[in-house]
């Protein structure tokens, strides 16, 4: 930006053996306020690109290396950060810490110093959050580096996240955006207890169809699937009994039968008992022990 101070030209005119009278121009200068500059040596500055695992927790905005400059301005008016599709509602964010630094002084004395901008939610929730209130471009850039975008929805939409980030000056923006991809991550499935935990005995010679050893009150759930690959069964103590698997097997590629494809008897000897099927697992079955 050039000094402002009025220039003063002189000019005088010669014929070769005389000067005439000196006349003079004063040029006057007006500034011109430039935007902000938002730039990656990473990227370009305006498209940074990342990605969101499942569960995983916050990631940052931008990349280590994003920096701000505003060569008229010594410091900033705000920078407003919006994810522009927030496909999990409440569930996704954008946060923003204090920023900290840490530098050695004289005598070896190490000083800690944190910048703690004022944050606005324009539109009551935490979709968009505009950061203001700092005392220079640099503290600005260090906020911005503790901005993070986080989804604590179970199972988030898998469409790439847009996220706007405006750098005002107060008469001039500069725009970059983030793309998040969203990577979701498998869940192991569960069994949800019923109210009480289950419990049960046999009669030692019980010869009959055998007991029931889980309860219709527990369901299995799974986030990821709605169809069940198998159940196992593990540590079961197999001293004096077999296990048996007693419901509609009908579709099982390959069930475990010493009967027939609708009475699987599992064996004990195996560390992992499973029964390899790939029926639904709303389809009803019981797991009785056979004494």
């Amino acid at each position: 930006m050039p000094d402002t101070t009025p220039r003063l030209v002189s000019f005088t005119a010669f014929d070769g053996i005389r000067y005439g009278v000196t006349t003079h121009a004063y040029v006057s200068f007006s500034s011109v306020n430039d935007a902000p500059i938002i730039t990656s040596e990473t990227d370009t500055g305006v498209f940074f690109s990342t990605s969101f695992r499942e569960e995983m927790g916050p990631i940052p905005i931008v990349f280590d290396d994003t920096k701000l400059f505003d060569i008229d301005n010594s410091t900033l008016q705000y920078i407003e950060i919006s994810i522009f599709n927030p496909l999990d509602g409440d569930d996704e964010y954008i946060y923003v810490n204090p920023a900290t630094t840490v530098e050695t002084i004289s005598n070896n004395q190490i000083q800690h110093s944190t910048f703690t901008p004022v944050l606005t939610y324009p539109y009551g929730d935490n979709s968009t959050v505009i950061i203001s209130g700092l005392n220079s471009v640099v503290e600005y850039e260090l906020v911005l580096h503790e901005a993070r975008y986080d989804n604590l929805a179970d199972e988030p939409s898998i469409d790439t996240r847009e996220i706007s980030i405006v750098i005002s000056d107060g008469l001039e923006t500069a725009t970059a955006q983030t793309r998040v991809m969203i990577v979701l991550v498998n869940d192991s499935p569960r069994i949800v207890q019923g109210v009480n935990a289950y419990s049960t005995y046999i009669n030692e010679d019980q010869l009959d169809d055998g007991i029931s050893v889980f309860d219709t009150s527990y369901l299995f759930e799974d986030d990821d699937s709605g169809d069940g690959q198998g159940i196992g069964i593990v540590g079961a103590d197999c001293d004096s009994g077999t296990w048996q698997l007693i419901g509609s097997l009908l579709d099982c590629e390959n069930p475990i039968s010493t009967n027939n494809s609708r009475n699987a008897t599992l064996r004990c000897a195996l560390d992992w008992l499973t029964i390899p099927c790939d029926v639904s697992i709303d389809n009803s079955f019981l797991v009785r022990y056979k004494a």
